[in-house]
């Protein structure tokens, strides 16, 4: 069997549109009959909650997957993936599986035990998934973002049109070369998607310069696509139910958005070598 597609939303900077992008193509791709695999990797675990997954202290976390007990031999992350795994919420499709985050999951950052590639393990040992999305959280580097990358296939990077919208451009292409230099050399990288764009009546000055900037300093890695911002998304994020099952036209130009962009994901185009 061919190994899934698992698709990181990564941006150095915090407020991108990482984690709406990543629900927004879970949701998409749900609906398109996929079998879907969600990591959140971010220990405020804002796409957990969107899922409409709660947790307690009897629910698994990725904090649970990636830990090492001190005495024993440490568990196979390939047969606890699946005691992990969560269904989604009740108005999410039931062919979405989440990997829940919990705030303990920031104590990895610091953790002396070898545990970057047992997320990698893990989803050898989910192979009824047929495609992963997962969530990084926005920091520069570090053990939990060498651990979701070294299970990605191919990484998508959120940008605003904003300076940090830019300047987490510029960082996180940088860690996915690094990563690629080590870890997993066979990371793709998918480009910059366009995210939280400001709407034409709402556009300025400013937008239009760090879009030109963003299309003149990465060239041929700028998506056609883009996500603008409506309130519709804002609205379906709150009341934790898919972007695909929100009324209106606006809801309909971002399934549409979410669906050109799992497009472009499903052809496993990379834009840098495998060598590079």
């Amino acid at each position: 069997m061919a190994q899934p597609i698992g698709s990181a939303q990564y941006s150095e900077k915090g407020g991108v549109g990482k984690t709406s992008d990543t629900d927004g193509l879970a949701a998409v791709a749900a609906e398109r009959g996929l079998n879907v695999g969600v990591v959140d990797g971010d220990p405020r675990a804002t796409a957990t909650a969107e899922l409409g997954v709660e947790v307690n202290d009897d629910t698994l976390t990725l904090n649970d997957l990636l830990v090492i007990p001190a005495k024993g031999d440490p568990p196979d992350p390939a047969e606890v993936v699946q005691d992990v795994l969560q269904p989604a919420g009740k108005a999410w499709p039931s062919n979405i599986r989440v990997i829940p985050a919990e705030r303990n999951l920031a104590h990895r950052e610091s953790d002396p035990a070898p545990i970057e590639t047992r997320l990698a393990r893990a989803i050898l040992g989910a192979p009824e998934i047929d495609i992963w999305f997962f969530d990084l959280p926005p920091r520069p580097g570090g053990k939990l973002i060498t651990t979701l990358l070294a299970a990605a296939t191919t990484v998508l990077i959120p940008a605003t049109l904003t300076t940090d919208g830019f300047i987490g451009v510029e960082q996180a292409r940088r860690s996915i070369r690094l990563i690629r230099q080590g870890m997993n050399p066979g990371l793709g990288y998918t480009g910059i998607i366009r995210s939280i764009v400001p709407k034409d009546s709402e556009r300025r000055g400013v937008h239009d310069e760090v879009d030109a900037a963003l299309a003149d300093t990465y060239p041929g890695e700028v998506l056609d696509v883009q996500i603008t911002e409506y309130a519709i998304r804002e609205e379906a994020r709150l009341a934790c139910v898919p972007i695909t099952s929100a009324p209106g036209r606006e809801a309909k130009i971002l399934i549409g958005k979410y669906g050109e962009l799992l497009d472009h994901l499903l052809t496993r185009r990379s834009l840098w070598p495998a060598a590079a």
